[in-house]
């Protein structure tokens, strides 16, 4: 059965805080992103992580593919949305979009999940 993904608001308006993301992977962005200069937005789902209660952030893939995991969202963040608990308890799965960019400083990708 396909993933069925519920598009969380900002993504819709253009508008929403920026929740930082930690854990991240540099080389899953570093493929897709390294020439990329400023900001890049892509389309990103919340996955519900039971050991830790954090947010696993996982690119989405092609069709039903999912793609690569970004990072997460800490636990301490993801409690100031309980409202989206109620998309998990739906066996939905909340779709919204991540803030890419690269530190000049450190070259590391930094990212934020908008709420």
């Amino acid at each position: 059965m396909a993933p069925t993904f519920y598009q969380l608001a900002p993504s819709t308006w253009g508008a929403g805080q920026e929740i930082p993301v930690g854990h991240i992977s540099q080389g899953a962005l570093f493929t897709d992103f390294a020439a990329v200069r400023g900001t890049a937005y892509l389309d990103v789902v919340l996955e519900a992580n039971p050991l830790n209660r954090s947010w696993r952030v996982r690119r989405r893939g092609a069709g039903d593919m999912p793609g690569p995991v970004l990072g997460e969202v800490s636990p301490e963040w993801r409690a100031q949305f309980p409202e989206i608990e109620r998309v998990h308890e739906s066996f939905l799965r909340p779709a919204t979009l991540a803030a890419v960019k690269l530190d000049p400083d450190s070259g590391r990708f930094e990212v934020d999940v908008v709420l």
